[in-house]
């Protein structure tokens, strides 16, 4: 699948409805840029999504999405999916284990 524009992401997250396609094109190009599909395989469009709304909901102007979890802010429910789908996600030739994988590339 095709990098969404911001018009569809806004459609998909209309939590960021009001914010400028330019700022909403910006997070997504980043997101896209930080998500390989060498290790997100299938899901790479919808972790870069996750990555985008994430991105947006911690700039000035995202919506208060964000939350304080053991005095550590900047944790979004976006980050919190991505997380659970990183889990999820096991390159090929590795063995599942409890160990959480490392992000790519970061």
């Amino acid at each position: 699948m095709a990098q969404p524009t911001a018009c569809e992401f806004k459609e998909e997250f209309p939590v960021f409805r009001l914010l400028s396609d330019e700022l909403v094109q910006a997070k997504l190009d980043a997101a896209y840029r930080r998500t390989g599909a060498d290790y997100w395989g299938e899901l790479v469009d919808d972790a870069a999504k996750l990555l985008a709304a994430h991105l947006l909901a911690l700039s000035p102007l995202g919506e208060p999405t964000t939350r304080d979890v053991n005095g550590t802010t900047g944790r979004t429910s976006y980050w919190d999916e991505l997380e659970q789908l990183r889990k999820e996600v096991r390159p090929i030739g590795t063995v599942a284990s409890s160990t959480p994988l490392p992000w790519p590339g970061w």
